[in-house]
């Protein structure tokens, strides 16, 4: 995140089970998985500047993470999803 927990927590096995709580759990009805696929469903933005708005430091890490969960990475995801959400 800005202050650097995305960019370590991918090497430090103590912070990625935290990180992957906060990526995947709700905080005030939208967690971050959500917010992500927002974005890239919405927008033509880059993915890196799609990342810097979630609050990663790291490109890399956000589309490792965001694979992780969706079995996809971002830009496969905004190909195959996109067009659904503006219909």
């Amino acid at each position: 995140m800005k202050n650097g927990a995305g960019r370590f927590a991918s090497s430090n096995p103590v912070l990625q089970p935290a990180f992957d709580y906060i990526f995947t759990h709700k905080h005030e009805n939208f967690s971050l998985k959500e917010m992500a696929k927002r974005l890239l469903e919405s927008t033509d933005s880059p993915i890196h500047p799609v990342s810097d708005d979630l609050g990663f430091c790291d490109t890399g890490y956000f589309i490792k993470t965001f694979k992780k969960f969706e079995n996809l990475t971002p830009a496969v995801y905004r190909n195959m999803y996109a067009g659904i959400s503006a219909k």
